[in-house]
């Protein structure tokens, strides 16, 4: 395995993992069941998403700026990648599978994939280096961190658009929502702690200690 392997999705059947290495730049299928390797890819390299019904993978390569590249699972082979702002950093897909959202570090925006025609929609504007996203479990909101101004965009999903910006006094990282989609948790890396957000009505709760520079969370189902 190649180093600096720090990437990676998986199949919702559980049977293929796509692990994405930055040196040498690519990623590699792996069948869980055995552990063994199907398929290299070559020059790819990135944050990676997946649909929900498993038939594609997305690589956000930070290699080549702009670009999103398809990852068709079922014959492993790519598709013609998706030109996306600047620099894609996170990407997240509605539960319907429909449409992703690829945040775009390098500039203001987040740009919607359609993900049956694999191409990129009217992009979205948010804050500067938009650099996390995530979508709610109903499919109807997405929350994206921005690093200056300190911000949430709410995105709302049925009309791409962005919603007033919630306020953070300083840092705003990885977000994940609850099952029932009422509370969604913002990683305040550099404070140590983590914040939860009301979204019925977009407000800032009382931070939480999470230790020393938390950097990701996962919600349990």
């Amino acid at each position: 395995m190649p180093g600096d392997c720090s990437y990676i999705a998986i199949t919702p059947n559980a049977k293929v993992a796509y692990v994405s290495c930055a040196t040498p730049a690519e990623v590699i299928a792996i069948r869980l069941t055995t552990r063994t390797v199907l398929k290299r890819f070559f020059g790819l390299g990135g944050p990676i998403a997946m649909t929900p019904n498993g038939k594609t993978a997305y690589v956000l390569n930070m290699g080549i700026p702009g670009e999103v590249t398809p990852i068709d699972t079922a014959s492993n082979t790519v598709l013609a990648p998706i030109g996306v702002g600047k620099t894609p950093l996170a990407m997240a897909v509605t539960p319907d599978g429909k449409t992703g959202y690829v945040a775009d570090d390098g500039g203001y925006s987040v740009t919607p994939v359609d993900t049956a025609a694999n191409t990129a929609l009217k992009s979205i504007r948010v804050g500067w280096s938009p650099s996390a996203i995530a979508i709610a479990p109903n499919g109807k909101i997405a929350y994206v961190s921005s690093f200056n101004p300190r911000v949430v965009t709410p995105i709302r999903i049925a009309t791409n658009t962005a919603l007033k910006p919630i306020t953070f006094e300083f840092g705003a990282g990885p977000i994940a929502f609850t099952q029932d989609g009422r509370t969604a948790y913002v990683v305040r890396r550099y404070l140590g702690t983590v914040t939860p957000i009301r979204t019925a009505t977009n407000t800032v709760l009382k931070p939480i200690h999470a230790g020393f520079r938390p950097f990701a969370i996962v919600m349990t189902p």
